[in-house]
């Protein structure tokens, strides 16, 4: 169990940083939705993810742009992990979508 979600979120968090198991919690919840949302992704964009992975950034963004708690609930997990790290829980084979996305994207600011 050396590799699982969980060690993989202990790993990437800051080491400045205790997670509680809420935290845990919520940063796996997260990272289930955004794997549905590449999924989703790749279904309606499946040339694009191939051959120009960029081409899909915006409507990426936009997704997560379209749903509150999911870009508060992004938003919070990246502020305890890095992105990498993050990805790495994702186990999506279009990290490298996911990496440009969240890159680009302006997060909240609180």
């Amino acid at each position: 169990m050396a590799n699982s979600p969980q060690n993989k979120i202990e790993s990437g968090a800051q080491l400045a940083q205790e997670l509680d198991t809420q935290q845990r919690q919520d940063i796996l919840e997260t990272a289930a939705d955004v794997q549905k949302l590449l999924q989703q992704v790749e279904r309606n964009y499946p040339t694009e993810m191939l051959k120009q992975p960029e081409a899909v950034i915006p409507y990426f963004i936009g997704q997560i742009e379209a749903n509150p708690t999911l870009k508060y609930r992004l938003a919070s997990a990246l502020k305890v992990m890095t992105i990498p790290a993050f990805l790495d829980i994702v186990e999506s084979p279009f990290a490298n979508v996911l990496s440009l996305a969240l890159k680009s994207w302006e997060r909240p600011k609180e």
